[in-house]
């Protein structure tokens, strides 16, 4: 989605590769394709057609499969409302950043989070 959240992702996910595997070489690092896609059916007042943007989704879910992948997240957070149609409609495994922050969060006993 916003190129910025892509870009913040995939430095976390290098970061982590980096930590937990010392990952320096580039065989290291896993296989990722970046699709960041444009967010023309927002504007200032929210989604403008439910159909049109569950239909892009879907289509860009789908090139991502095409492309071989077996995992796929979205690093934008009002994507998730469509969390559970991409899930149920699609044949990888589609990650939900909000409920890995939730899980990682409940691990570490944290007893205040805040998530912009």
């Amino acid at each position: 989605m916003w190129p910025e959240a892509s870009c913040y992702l995939y430095k976390e996910i290098l970061k982590y590769h980096q930590q937990k595997y010392n990952a320096v070489q580039d065989n290291e690092y896993p296989h990722l394709i970046i699709n960041s896609m444009s967010m023309g059916w927002f504007s200032e007042k929210g989604v403008e057609d439910e159909n049109i943007v569950k239909k892009e989704l879907l289509a860009w879910v789908h090139q991502l499969e095409k492309a071989w992948a077996t995992s796929i997240i979205i690093a934008c957070n009002t994507v998730h409302l469509y969390y559970e149609y991409l899930q149920n409609n699609s044949t990888g495994i589609v990650r939900n950043l909000i409920e890995e922050t939730v899980k990682k969060v409940s691990e570490q006993w944290y007893n205040n989070v805040l998530i912009l």
